[in-house]
């Protein structure tokens, strides 16, 4: 019925499925899916897929951590975790306060991420998914609220007043005129993140490595470029003496909670 909506509007993932091959170290980021839509997710063959979500109660407190976790990021996007190219471990959330819920998604199973879900995830090997957004009654009062990302060109919107109007119902039962001044969230100075901490100095790891120590070192965010895309991540370093190409040790140590 909902789908009627859109008319002869042709949205990919939307209006028709995506075919995603995966692999072992292969990850899809932080995100919510396009105009806050549900999800259904099928593993028509192969691996399984490890999937980690934000609790909806606590997705105010996530996306204040990743605005302030990735304020460059945040100047130039306000959407920017919709671009799908920010890891953040669960556990570095789950330390501020954000409460996280995971899941393996086996092969004939389906997944289903409900309306503004934040979720993210990797695949345990080779395997081929399908997945498609739908909606359901309570997104109606979900989508005339939804922000887009408007850097990229194939982002996707839709005119909520003409959705309404397609399916016959009248728009003000569904679209609240909001001020600028109540569209403002209040964030409770109380909230607090983590400190994140640099680097530590070539004197402490120098000294570790001959002593042959691991150190608990202090959590830090790399940014390092990976086939054209920004992938941004907040990660356990206990290991980072270890790493010699951030490009390849990061993957494998991201979700490891």
């Amino acid at each position: 019925m909902y789908r009627d909506g859109l008319g002869d509007q042709k949205i990919p993932g939307v209006t028709n499925p995506y075919v995603y091959v995966g692999s072992w170290k292969t990850m899809f980021g932080w995100h919510k899916e396009d105009m806050d839509l549900y999800s259904i997710n099928y593993v028509h063959h192969g691996k399984s897929k490890f999937w980690y979500g934000v609790d909806l109660r606590d997705n105010a407190k996530f996306e204040n951590f990743m605005n302030k976790a990735f304020p460059e990021a945040q100047k130039k996007c306000g959407e920017f975790v919709r671009h799908k190219t920010t890891l953040v471990q669960p556990k570095v959330l789950i330390e501020n306060g954000i409460r996280v819920v995971k899941n393996v998604h086996n092969e004939n199973e389906f997944m289903i991420s409900r309306a503004a879900a934040y979720h993210s995830g990797f695949n345990f090997g080779f395997n081929i998914a399908e997945a498609v957004n739908f909606a359901l009654k309570d997104w109606l009062t979900i989508g005339p609220n939804v922000n887009y990302c408007k850097c990229i060109d194939f982002s996707v919107s839709i005119d909520m007043k003409n959705f309404y109007l397609t399916l016959g119902l009248n728009p003000k039962d569904y679209m609240e005129v909001i001020s600028d001044d109540e569209s403002e969230e209040t964030i409770p100075s109380s909230e607090k993140l983590t400190p994140v901490s640099a680097t530590p100095s070539p004197e402490v790891v120098k000294k570790a490595v001959k002593s042959k120590l691991k150190l608990k070192l202090p959590q830090k965010i790399f940014q390092t470029e990976r086939i054209y895309r920004n992938i941004q991540s907040v990660i356990d370093t206990s290991d980072w003496i270890n790493r010699i190409e951030v490009s390849k040790s990061i993957l494998p140590k991201t979700f490891n909670s």
